[in-house]
């Protein structure tokens, strides 16, 4: 948009004629007022630029309004989005009877909350199809394949590699293809890999990266993405301009620190999105946050805090790269979210780290660190690959492999034994790893004996799931946002929420992420006979687990990562019964023992119950629509089916299940039995009973399939006869008892 903007006020600077391009970032909306009838963009140029666009000179221009970043514009909800909108579109009220050709384009990054809705409510241009409207609007494809090949192709062609000496075999096969004239077809061994997806290699920013890591002679080829994100982060760090001193160079204790820096920076952005406040950091909030609450005065204006640190000498926050942020009148940016949201994932790593090596952690300080508000899905993702590289790296034997991995977390470790711009600083990382690093003078290279006697190892690791043990079970819980005490009788009895509900605040932020990182940490299912699971070995509080269940329906979370945080819950020593109402989708509860449960009213839609264990269970008006029960261990008790629809259920070993008045709308009972089992098995029993179909009817819609067994009409038939010899109603019950396979795959005389 902005290059957009450039080409055009280029244009009409030359031609004197033509569009007038006004460029505005809606991170920027909450300074300015929007109550005017011209809206935002009208008081944006007063305060700028001094400009009044309902002025004789301005009013009569032909305007194109480029309005961009939507997504960072504040609160990301329907109703926030249309107030934001609104704003903007009431500069369309300049001169309306003259000028009607003045164009307004809003871009945005997608988001779920009200993105379409909004859409939908500004008339988008409509097409029809199959008597159908199906509405238009642009949506960007980024790079194509070709388009990826040939500008890193172009690009790299006019740039030789940084150190042309002992390239890795990636980036050497490159250059060798570049001087025959060959292009490599990058894209493709990127996807192949693994590396990155196709949404991925859409967006320019990753071609970017790689054009910088490539040229740098970066092996990340066989990390996955985070080990792109990491390797350009590291990149980025080393080769920051200071602002006043572009051929200064810094050293590798430097650039540790500033990776402090980053950290911070990354959670006062996660504070100030939950709040509303899209994108912008003041950078006196930002000192604020190094200075910590002990030396906070909230009577101290921001151009005080900033003159204090000038007085001090501390120039670390100038010495910023513009390729992280950019900067208007003391407030910075990030340039792109990604890397506020890997920065972000870091931090929340740091926190685990820093807390589980303390002597004495204080375990209420850890979860008020983690609780800045709802992380977005794909700081997730980064975290989830962090904490797996992590784990991959904390082994005794090293591979060569490990080593580069290795070199990737070294900055990050390094940062949290580091105590300058450090509020995590650990001790325990500085005194018995850090400080016996020897840097050479001037170096670049991380020492290799520190890379091969690697701190992180396994006891290390079992200290984090133990301090994730600690978060979840706490009684405790915090709430994120302002607030101050009242009192209602004399002793200050209540709270008083400021902007904000307590859905909002009551996230819970600290729980999840803390089950996250045991579940990533320590869960291994390759060998489904003896899975490694966090919930179960650790004997994680099933109480606690379900809490976060049932709160999470509450609060109308849509985040899909938390549904596979749930195997192995352990209710065996559960003696008391409980309900259970909620309504949840996409969650696992594989290699799960559940006891003594009544689920009333729930909606289990696409939910995962594999190797599990059922005891004196009742499902009560439910809905199991695409619910998979392949491969359970045992029931015992029975396990109740009541008035509840099963639709596409897959069941497999499904023995003493009960049903009662149960509906099926497409009924799909596979018996998904693995061939040794059929070995053992070669008998069971499906009962249930029909539902407002005919005999036939229902018959040709079940199929019990798996190498061994189908049904015929053969079957059918047979049954039929079954029906009129034992004066059983078809039409109401089927019970399919005991089919003996014997020598023969269709060999249906026993029943």
């Amino acid at each position: 948009m902005k290059t957009y903007a450039a080409k055009l006020a280029q244009k009409y600077a030359e031609e004197k004629e033509g569009f007038f391009p006004i460029y505005f970032n809606l991170r920027n909306f909450k300074q300015y007022l929007n109550t005017d009838h011209l809206g935002v963009i009208n008081d944006y140029l007063l305060t700028e630029y001094g400009i009044n666009i309902n002025s004789d000179k301005f009013r009569n221009k032909k305007y194109v309004f480029l309005i961009d970043s939507l997504d960072e514009s504040g609160e990301l909800n329907q109703a926030s989005i249309q107030a934001v909108i609104s704003s903007v579109k009431q500069i369309q009220n300049l001169n309306r009877e003259l000028y009607r050709t003045n164009r307004l384009i809003i871009t945005s990054r997608p988001f779920s909350d009200g993105l379409k809705e909004v859409i939908h409510i500004h008339k988008p241009y409509c097409l029809k199809e199959e008597e159908r409207e199906i509405p238009h609007y642009i949506s960007l494809y980024g790079f194509k394949k070709d388009q990826f090949n040939n500008w890193l192709y172009d690009t790299l062609k006019k740039k030789a590699p940084h150190e042309k000496s002992k390239l890795v075999d990636f980036v050497d096969q490159i250059y060798k293809d570049i001087q025959s004239q060959k292009k490599t077809d990058i894209y493709q061994q990127l996807l192949e890999n693994g590396t990155l997806q196709v949404s991925e290699l859409r967006r320019p920013i990753f071609a970017y990266m790689i054009y910088q890591l490539i040229l740098n002679n970066i092996d990340f080829l066989s990390v996955g993405k985070i080990g792109i994100y990491l390797s350009f982060l590291n990149l980025l760090t080393k080769e920051a301009k200071h602002i006043n001193d572009p051929h200064y160079k810094i050293s590798l204790q430097e650039e540790f620190e500033f990776r402090n820096l980053l950290h911070a920076t990354a959670a006062l952005w996660m504070y100030e999105r939950h709040n509303g406040n899209q994108g912008s950091l003041k950078k006196a909030d930002l000192c604020r946050l190094l200075d910590g609450e002990s030396k906070y005065d909230k009577n101290k204006s921001d151009k005080e805090i900033l003159q204090d640190y000038a007085n001090k000498g501390a120039t670390d926050i100038q010495f910023l790269s513009h390729s992280y942020f950019g900067e208007n009148n003391n407030t910075l940016h990030f340039q792109h979210q990604s890397f506020a949201e890997i920065l972000l994932a870091e931090y929340y790593l740091k926190i685990f780290i820093k807390f589980a090596l303390d002597e004495n952690p204080d375990v209420d300080e850890a979860r008020a660190r983690l609780s800045l508000g709802k992380p977005t899905e794909q700081t997730i993702m980064f975290l989830k690959s962090l904490l797996q590289l992590l784990r991959e790296t904390a082994i005794p034997d090293p591979t060569p492999e490990v080593i580069e991995k290795r070199k990737l977390l070294f900055p990050f470790l390094s940062s949290i034994a580091i105590s300058k711009n450090n509020f995590l600083f650990s001790p325990a990382m500085h005194y018995d790893w850090y400080r016996n690093c020897h840097f050479a003078p001037s170096s670049t290279e991380y020492p290799r004996e520190t890379l091969e006697n690697w701190y992180m190892d396994q006891e290390k690791i079992n200290k984090i799931l133990d301090l994730s043990k600690k978060i979840i079970e706490s009684p405790n819980f915090f709430l994120t946002g302002q607030t101050t005490p009242k009192s209602s009788l004399y002793k200050k009895e209540v709270n008083l929420l400021y902007n904000i509900s307590v859905n909002q605040m009551a996230d819970y932020t600290d729980k999840w992420i803390a089950l996250l990182t045991g579940n990533e940490l320590y869960n291994h299912i390759e060998t489904p006979n003896e899975p490694h699971l966090y919930n179960r070995d650790f004997n994680i509080n099933v109480n606690s687990l379900l809490f976060l269940l049932e709160t999470s329906n509450y609060i109308q979370d849509p985040s899909l990562w938390k549904g596979s945080l749930f195997k192995g819950l352990d209710m065996r020593n559960e003696n008391y019964s409980r309900i259970i109402e909620f309504h949840k989708q996409n969650i696992d509860f594989s290699y799960s023992y559940l006891k003594n449960i009544y689920f009333s009213k729930v909606s289990f839609y696409n939910c995962n119950f594999f190797h599990c264990t059922f005891d004196n269970i009742h499902f009560y008006t439910c809905n199991f629509s695409q619910t998979k029960f392949n491969n359970i261990i045992s029931i015992k008790n029975n396990i109740y089916f009541a008035h509840t629809l099963i639709d596409g259920v897959f069941i497999s070993h499904s023995s003493y299940l009960m049903f009662d008045k149960v509906g099926y709308s497409s009924p799909i009972l596979i018996s998904n039995l693995l061939p040794e089992r059929i070995q053992s098995f070669i008998s069971f029993m499906i009962p249930f009973i029909l539902y407002k179909q005919e005999t036939k009817q229902m018959l040709s819609t079940i199929h019990i399939i798996n190498e061994e067994l189908s049904i015929t009409e053969e079957i059918i038939d047979i049954l039929d006869e079954y029906s009129m010899q034992y004066n059983i109603d078809l039409k109401k019950i089927f019970i399919l008892h005991t089919i003996d396979l014997g020598e023969s795959k269709n060999d249906t005389q026993t029943l």
